[in-house]
């Protein structure tokens, strides 16, 4: 007669304690992993928008659209324009968790895809109804990993750079307030915490906010990562 072996209760107890051990050693790599591919889908759809509006730009000789003071695509309302710094141009800024419509009214004029309300599109730019990116999915709002509307800092009067100010009074950068970046276009992520840390993280001086917004962590179009 062949003789079974069952596990006492201890032994149960121990093999169940490995494996929470294991289990515990592994999970900082699986986040880790998982950070890494987000950030790598974050950069590809930064590429991607910008792309998009340089082929837009190209084709048009602007990616924006001037009307009653206000800069705006689709038959969205536009947003407000933000003096920058002389000689550096003037910038608008969209996207994020404040400004949904202009957002989302700049990406069907890039897209040329049917509004998620059901009206017709009336691009103010891509009056030729050209395809200059390809939509997500099912028309699903473009955000980032986490949800989030990516953010567009635009460059509108041809300067050959943005000069990008950092508030002192909500991210401390130690190197300077402001520094300057020869693009036409600054696109950034909020990052896991959905708050606009003006695209600074921990490796560009990022620090911890005094206004709720956690520790900086933004992926933007200018650092390496």
């Amino acid at each position: 007669m062949r003789k079974t072996w069952n596990f006492t209760l201890v032994e149960m107890l121990v093999v169940i304690a490995i494996i929470a051990i294991l289990a515990g050693l592994t999970m900082p790599a699986v986040n880790t992993a998982r950070q890494k591919a987000r950030t790598v889908q974050v950069m590809a759809d930064i590429n991607a928008l910008r792309t998009a509006l340089i082929g837009m730009d190209s084709t048009y000789g602007a990616s924006y659209k001037v009307a009653s003071g206000k800069y705006a695509w689709d038959n969205a309302g536009g947003a407000s324009v933000t003096s920058g710094d002389s000689p550096a141009a003037d910038t608008i800024k969209i996207g994020g968790n404040t400004d949904a419509a202009t957002y989302d009214a700049l990406l069907y004029e890039l897209t040329m895809t049917e509004r998620r309300d059901g009206n017709a599109i009336e691009p103010k730019v891509n009056t030729r109804k050209l395809t200059f990116m390809e939509p997500r999915s099912n028309n699903a709002v473009f955000t980032d990993p986490w949800g989030t509307r990516y953010i567009i800092v635009m460059n509108v009067n041809n300067a050959k750079y943005i000069k990008h100010t950092v508030d002192s009074d909500n991210l401390a950068n130690p190197a300077e307030s402001s520094f300057k970046l020869f693009t036409k276009y600054l696109i950034y992520s909020c990052g896991p915490n959905k708050k606009d840390n003006e695209g600074m993280n921990r490796s560009n001086g990022g620090t911890v906010t005094d206004k709720g917004k956690g520790i900086a962590d933004d992926i933007n179009s200018w650092d390496k990562y």
